[in-house]
């Protein structure tokens, strides 16, 4: 999907939220939220074929029940798939627990809140979002994507607030310039949505074949990330998760720090 295109979708997206009543901060957390779910059912199906492909069972993260198709897109009204989200789907997320992966899901949710107002808006958002197509090999940077399209509303709407993004070409050249290492650290002070530890991770898994060793000291022991607002910190930890990088390791933020 081009650009242009995705942006003018999430601003049509946003739109119906702001109809709604909600503020700027809000809808980027009710979009974050919804399209980190829609991605994450795609990421546990590669997942599931990795397993499958090297003769395990895969153990799904997120109970099949919760996956993005067997709510969002059930035949349920309006009223009803609002009830769902608020009584079932958010308090199962909050919930998550058993492993590191689950952990950090669970610590991202314990904050998050539905925001919208109208169960008929928010329906509306969901079908839109659904059709969204996120699995272009073009752009595997969705969710950094509507965040820098959403910093530039927030730039229009009330001034940049201090929060401005690196353009993903100058990231990329940034690390390669780097060079990381297998076994090195890699740390950003300032991490927003991770737009480099994720180069740096993309980078380290495309550089050669690892052992499994390598593998676990890149996934568990390697990336380390610093953010004190709330949103670039939901942003960037899902950011992480939907990228593969599903246990950073945050310094100096937890979601206790709302500041929202």
């Amino acid at each position: 999907m081009e650009r242009r295109e995705l942006a003018g979708k999430i601003e049509r997206v946003c739109e119906i939220m702001r109809a709604d009543g909600l503020y700027l901060l809000q809808y980027i957390e009710q979009l974050s939220w919804l399209v980190f779910l829609k991605i994450f059912e795609d990421l546990e199906e590669e997942f599931k074929l990795e397993a499958e492909l090297e003769g395990r069972q895969y153990q799904p993260i997120v109970d099949p029940k919760y996956s993005w198709s067997n709510w969002a897109r059930k035949d349920m009204r309006a009223e009803e798939l609002a009830d769902f989200i608020e009584r079932e789907l958010l308090p199962y997320f909050r919930s998550l627990h058993g492993s590191r992966e689950k952990e950090l899901i669970s610590s991202i949710f314990a904050e998050v809140r539905q925001h919208m107002r109208s169960p008929y808006a928010l329906k509306e958002v969901i079908s839109m979002i659904d059709g969204i197509d996120f699995t272009n090999p073009e752009d595997s940077h969705a969710l950094s994507q509507i965040y820098e399209e959403l910093l530039m509303l927030m730039g229009k709407e009330g001034g940049a607030a201090g929060e401005y993004y690196t353009p993903r070409p100058i990231v990329r050249l940034m690390v390669k310039i780097v060079d990381p290492k297998i076994g090195e650290t890699v740390f950003d002070p300032f991490c927003g949505s991770c737009g480099f530890l994720v180069e740096a991770f993309n980078y380290l898994k495309q550089k050669k074949t690892l052992t499994a060793s390598e593998e676990k000291l890149l996934e568990e022991s390697t990336f380390y990330g610093q953010e004190l607002k709330f949103l670039p910190y939901l942003i960037g930890t899902m950011n992480c998760i939907l990228h593969g990088v599903l246990t950073p390791t945050f310094n100096g933020r937890t979601p206790s720090k709302r500041t929202l």
